[in-house]
C-alpha cells in the first residue's frame, strides 16, 4: 500500500515539511497509515499545521510508495533522512530535497530548488529536471559530503555540486556551475555539459569525468596532463549507469579520456578525465 498526497495552494509562505515521519510498513493498515500521517505538523514560519490542512491524502495500490503531487516549489525539506521504500514528486520541489537521506529511492518529475540530496549517506537521488546550488553537498559546517549513493540529474545544476563528496556517485547530464567537486575525498562525479571554473579544486581523491564540451577547459596550474587512455572503471560505470537510467550516455561510450592527475596544491591523487569522442 502507498500513499498519495495532492497539495491544495500554493503556500505563501513556504512549509517546511522537513520533520515529517512517513513510514509505509507493511503491517500497517490503510485507516492507520493516513491518519498518522494525515495528522503530523509542519511549518509555516512560526504556525504549525498538520498535513491535512494543505494536503489531500488517499491511498494508492503502489507497495511502499508515496507520491506528492502538485507544484511544490514553495515546500522545502521533503524527504529528509529518508531511509525506506520510494518517495516521488510529479512537479518540482523546493529547497533541501533528500537532505540527509540513508537509503530507498527519492524521483522528482520536475526541478528542485538548493541543497537537493545534501549529505547524503545512501540510496538513489533521481532528478529528471534541473537542480539548484550544493547538489549532494557537505552539511554546513561539515568538511566531509556525499557518504554514499547514487544522485542522477536529467538537467543541469547550479555552484558547488558535490562539495566535500568521499563516496558514491553523482551524475548531471547538463552544465553545472563553479567549485563543482571541490574538496572531494573520494567518489565520482560525472558532467556531461560545460562546467563553471574552479573545477576539482582542492580535491584530495576521487574522479571527475567531463563530456566533451569540456576539451579545452583550463584546469590552472595545480592539475598536471597524461595520456589519453580507457580507465578501466569506465566500462563498470557506463553498465551502472545505463542500468540506474534506462538509456546509455552517448558521450561515455568512447575509448579516449584526457587525463588531468591533481590537485596538487593538496595530496594529488585526484583525477580528471574529459572524453574525446561523443
Amino acid at each position: 500500500m502507498g500513499i498519495n498526497l495532492n497539495l491544495r495552494k500554493q503556500p505563501t509562505p513556504s512549509l517546511d515539511v522537513s520533520e515529517l515521519n512517513i513510514v509505509l510498513g507493511a503491517t500497517l493498515d490503510e485507516s492507520t497509515t493516513l491518519e498518522s500521517l494525515a495528522n503530523q505538523t509542519i511549518r509555516q514560519g512560526n504556525r504549525q499545521y498538520f498535513v491535512k490542512d494543505w494536503f489531500d491524502l488517499e491511498s494508492n495500490d503502489r507497495e511502499h510508495t508515496v507520491s506528492f503531487n502538485g507544484d511544490l516549489r514553495q515546500v522545502h525539506g521533503l524527504g529528509t533522512n529518508w531511509a525506506v521504500g520510494k518517495l516521488e514528486v510529479v512537479g518540482s520541489i523546493g529547497n533541501r530535497f533528500g537532505q540527509s537521506m540513508r537509503g530507498g529511492e527519492l524521483e522528482v518529475f520536475g526541478d528542485t530548488g538548493d541543497d537537493a540530496g545534501r549529505g547524503i549517506q545512501g540510496g538513489c537521488l533521481k532528478i529528471l529536471g534541473s537542480a539548484g546550488d550544493r547538489l549532494a553537498a557537505a552539511l554546513p559546517g561539515e568538511k566531509t559530503g556525499m557518504a554514499g549513493g547514487t544522485v542522477t540529474v536529467g538537467g543541469s545544476a547550479g555552484n558547488d555540486v558535490a562539495v566535500g563528496m568521499r563516496r558514491g556517485i553523482v551524475y548531471v547530464a547538463g552544465d553545472v556551475g563553479a567549485q563543482a567537486g571541490w574538496r572531494m575525498l573520494a567518489g565520482t562525479l560525472l558532467i556531461g555539459g560545460r562546467c563553471g571554473q574552479h573545477l576539482g579544486l582542492d580535491m584530495v581523491r576521487g574522479s571527475i569525468v567531463l563530456g566533451p564540451a569540456n576539451q579545452s577547459i583550463s584546469l590552472g596550474p595545480s592539475f598536471r596532463p597524461g595520456a589519453s587512455m580507457l580507465p578501466s572503471f569506465i566500462p563498470i560505470m557506463r553498465q551502472y549507469l545505463r542500468r540506474q537510467l534506462n538509456t546509455s550516455i552517448d558521450w561515455l561510450q568512447g575509448d579516449k579520456f584526457q587525463y588531468w592527475n591533481g590537485d596538487f596544491a593538496r595530496l594529488g591523487r585526484g583525477e580528471i578525465l574529459v572524453a574525446l569522442s561523443g
